[in-house]
């Protein structure tokens, strides 16, 4: 097996991005298996974790919508209560990340991780 075929992380790309890197492999994972060697990427932006809490928070609205959908003000009720529950977790969950994201200074989900790895 190869040095580099192993599982590795570029952060030069990321902070340093070159005429020939993407968009999409900015933040590239090598994953070996057996034989195979495949680039698994993820799209690197300015506000990550924002856009990690906005989407986590859309399962609010499906919660609703089954309750409202039932046609009965008792699972619709059962919806709110539930809604409401979820939406205090996500409250107590962005409360958490805020020191995080301030401490590394930057919203970056790629940044973040490169902060954490060179503070001792």
């Amino acid at each position: 097996m190869r040095k580099d075929a192993a599982r590795e992380f570029d952060f030069t790309a990321v902070t340093h991005p070159s005429s020939k890197t993407t968009r999409a492999s900015m933040l590239s994972t090598h994953i070996v298996i057996g034989d195979f060697i495949g680039n698994v990427g993820a799209t690197n932006f300015k506000y990550g974790l924002l856009f990690l809490l906005a989407i986590s928070s859309l399962s609010v609205y499906s919660i609703i919508l089954a309750g409202w959908s039932s046609n009965s003000k008792y699972a619709f009720i059962g919806a709110l209560r539930s809604a409401a529950q979820m939406i205090s977790y996500e409250v107590a969950i962005s409360l958490l990340l805020l020191p995080v994201a301030l401490m590394a200074g930057s919203l970056n989900i790629a940044m973040i991780v490169y902060m954490q790895s060179i503070t001792v």
